[in-house]
């Protein structure tokens, strides 16, 4: 017995093409039922002696698989595996095949999806199978029935059926992605919400290439490649007097650019390695080329960026040595919210609506924020005036809430938020002179807009504002982070006072619940006139 396999694509997508292929199959079923009449009759004066035997070859040709048994000849077309001929009992092809690509035959599956109207095969695999002493050929498929999800040791469940997101099953929520599960095939997803982007994963984390591309001329391989290495060390004199080894920090080599242009870089190739505990590392398998040396630290705002063009060539090896990133600085830390890693993780993630639960989630603080409608939360904890945080009473952990968003209303429409923060201004201060710096590192923004204020939040225009910024859709995809953004803010020492003081920070635009901010890390520094640690 000879079996061939192959993976079969089809698309149906014209009332006329689909008309045409019921033709097709309306034959192609013919044929077999006409070569099973025939497998019928040489049965029956089947020998059970061993010489009789038909010898059964497969051959390999430049675009086909030939099968012969001895008695017909089935041919098929690699890798498609359409029949592109039947040669029997001296009929050169009963198929009359033409060479025209819709001239043929093949074992096909073809359904429609509940609630639409294009007919879709999927891709599962289809297999023909020829036996000695046989006048014809069988087919058959495997059937892959997708119920249970891996994407890592911790994300993992059985899965709820196609059909029960389909009404009245399912209900749809505020997006197509997702449905909320009120009647489904298996009661253990009753109340549940299954939505795509709860199960969305880092580009990080993504360890496996998938594909084919690796065997194309155009992909170098390890010895046509060169290597990086070097140590990043990291200079702020108001955290230590010696410079401070970046543990952890990403170091990448994109194409030349400014300042973190490679977030938003695409058509180029990029490369990175996580430093070690000392800030060493090695950038390996660089595709020869002219790049920047771009990094980022945890635990200190900014981004490095290495203005030298670097040529990789070949099999270099490449040691740039030690070199150092002096984050964004101007004088002390007055006081400071969250921590510097390009994340919202840190800030408070509030228990779903019971009603949108997805159990996968439920004791897993670290994918906390992957439940839907979170975004709904911040009216219903904050439901008359928005928040207000207290840098000496407050834990950035436990009240503030992870994303600045809309605020529904009762008519259906949505309103702009305003947080302020307030701090204190004692009698050492007083004399200050010059500017304090306010930073805000954004860990994403949706197309939104940041407005600062002190200490009146009518004041127009405002002190700063970014203008409408980001169209990272963070929100509505259960996201913690998306594209940086770093602002440093003047602010007046003259614009302070003794005493209890505020800064506000307003999100105006409000046409949709996912419209907002994440922060990643808020800092006031004193006036640069005051010494740093020595």
């Amino acid at each position: 017995m000879f079996l061939f396999s192959s993976r079969v694509f089809h698309l149906v997508t014209t009332t006329g093409y689909r008309r045409h292929l019921l033709r097709q199959k309306g034959w192609m079923i013919a044929l077999i039922m006409f070569l099973s009449l025939f497998e019928i009759a040489i049965s029956q004066n089947q020998s059970c002696d061993p010489e009789t035997t038909q010898v059964l070859q497969l051959h390999y040709q430049d675009q086909h698989v030939v099968i012969d048994n001895g008695i017909f000849q089935l041919t098929l077309s690699n890798p498609e595996g359409f029949v592109t001929g039947v040669q029997y009992n001296g009929i050169e092809n009963v198929l009359a095949y033409s060479g025209h690509e819709n001239d043929r035959g093949y074992w096909d599956l073809v359904w429609n999806f509940p609630g639409k109207k294009t007919k879709k095969t999927k891709g599962t695999l289809d297999r023909f199978v020829v036996l000695r002493n046989s006048s014809g050929f069988y087919t058959y498929a495997i059937f892959e029935r997708f119920d249970y999800m891996a994407i890592s040791d911790e994300r993992q469940r059985y899965m709820p059926l196609p059909d029960d997101r389909i009404p009245p099953r399912g209900k749809p929520l505020a997006y197509p992605e997702a449905v909320q599960l009120l009647d489904p095939i298996e009661p253990e997803f009753k109340g549940e919400v299954d939505d795509k982007y709860e199960y969305s994963m880092e580009s990080k984390d993504i360890k496996k290439w998938p594909y084919n591309f690796t065997n194309s001329i155009d992909f170098p391989a390890s010895d046509q490649r060169g290597h990086v290495s070097g140590r990043l060390l990291v200079r702020d004199r108001y955290v230590r007097s010696e410079d401070i080894p970046a543990n952890g920090s990403y170091v990448g080599l994109a194409a030349p650019g400014d300042v973190g242009s490679w977030q938003r870089e695409y058509k180029g190739y990029q490369f990175w390695s996580k430093a070690d505990e000392e800030g060493y590392f090695c950038i390996k398998n660089v595709r020869s080329g002219c790049y920047n040396l771009y990094a980022f630290v945890p635990g200190f705002i900014g981004d490095y960026h290495n203005e030298t063009v670097f040529d990789i060539s070949p099999g270099s090896n490449t040691c740039l040595g030690e070199l150092v990133y002096e984050p964004p600085r101007d004088g002390p830390t007055l006081w400071e919210i969250g921590v510097p890693d390009r994340t919202a993780a840190e800030f408070y993630i509030p228990d779903p609506n019971p009603m949108f639960v997805n159990k996968l989630y439920v004791n897993s603080s670290d994918n906390k924020y992957r439940q839907y409608g979170l975004w709904e939360r911040y009216s219903e904890l904050y439901p008359d005036e928005d928040m207000v945080y207290d840098v000496d009473v407050d834990d950035y952990s436990k009240d503030w809430f992870y994303m600045q968003v809309t605020r529904k209303q009762a008519d259906g429409g949505y309103n702009g938020s305003t947080w302020e923060i307030k701090f204190q201004v004692d009698d050492i201060m007083e004399n200050l002179t010059g500017n304090f710096k306010l930073r805000i590192a954004l860990a994403t923004s949706n197309v939104a807009e940041l407005q600062v204020r002190v200490n009146d939040v009518s004041v127009d225009p405002p002190l700063f504002t970014t203008g409408q910024i980001g169209k990272d859709n963070t929100i509505a995809r259960h996201g913690i982070h998306g594209l940086y953004w770093l602002y440093s803010v003047d602010v007046p020492a003259s614009s302070l006072g003794l005493g209890c003081n505020s800064i506000c920070l307003t999100q105006p635009l409000a046409i949709s619940p996912f419209q907002g901010l994440m922060y990643d890390y808020i800092r006031l520094e004193y006036p640069d006139s005051v010494n740093h640690i020595t």
